[in-house]
Parts: C-alpha cells; sequence; structure tokens
C-alpha cells in the first residue's frame, strides 16, 4: 500500500515520501515537540487519522489538525462503516474515495470510534 506524510508545523502542512502509519513525536531545533501526522493512502486516497478506529485520540492529535481536517476526520470514521451521508458536500467527498462504499444510514461505532468523535466535537467547539 502506498503511504503518504503529512507534517503539520504551526498550521503548515508538508507532505513528503513514503513513512510509516504511526504518530511520531520529536524535539525541533527549538526544543518544541513537533507530532508528525501520518496519512495512508489507499490508491491516492488517504484518512486523516488512519487509526481512529482502534485508538483512543488525545488533545495533542488533534491540536495540529485544521478546522476542515477535524471535520474530515469525524466524518471519515462514519465513511469508514459506509455511513449514507445526507448532505451533499460529504456525498461528493467520500464518493471520490475508493475505500468509501456507502451501505447505511444508520452505522454501529465502537466504544473507541464513539470517544474519538467526541473528542473531535469537543475540539471543534473549543475554537
Amino acid at each position: 500500500m502506498n503511504k503518504k506524510v503529512v507534517i503539520i508545523i504551526s498550521g503548515l502542512i508538508i507532505t513528503s515520501g513514503i513513512l510509516s502509519t504511526n504518530n511520531i513525536n520529536f524535539q525541533n531545533k527549538c526544543n518544541k515537540e513537533v507530532n508528525i501526522v501520518t496519512a495512508v493512502s489507499a490508491k491516492d486516497n488517504y484518512f486523516i487519522i488512519p487509526d481512529s478506529s482502534t485508538r483512543y485520540l488525545t488533545e495533542d492529535d488533534l491540536r495540529g489538525l485544521s478546522d476542515e481536517q477535524l471535520e474530515i476526520a469525524r466524518n471519515e470514521i462514519y465513511a469508514r462503516h459506509g455511513y449514507i451521508f445526507v448532505s451533499d458536500e460529504w456525498k461528493d467527498f467520500f464518493v471520490n474515495e475508493d475505500w468509501y462504499i456507502p451501505t447505511s444510514y444508520s452505522v454501529k461505532l465502537n466504544s473507541i470510534e464513539e470517544y474519538n468523535v467526541a473528542m473531535i466535537i469537543k475540539e471543534e467547539a473549543r475554537r
């Protein structure tokens, strides 16, 4: 599977080569921690948070994401389950993802996904 890396530093997004799908923290020259968020490519499509269905997100995971990325990350949790979006905006967005197969207007999230959706909503409201 092809992989893309998205590095978010002070709202700037830089994409580059191939790395793993894990978040990586490191100290930069100013001794500040920088969070590298990786995005998994699926035939040139990607996830904002590839593992949001299998691990609990933290405030640090969400802090570096733009408002638009937060909204996509929240909706991609539902899209992975085949949620059929009512709004044209999200229908049009996810129909372009090869992995998205719309199957239901009602999907069941696992407890991690429910927690992560709540965390993302909390971060969206905070801004």
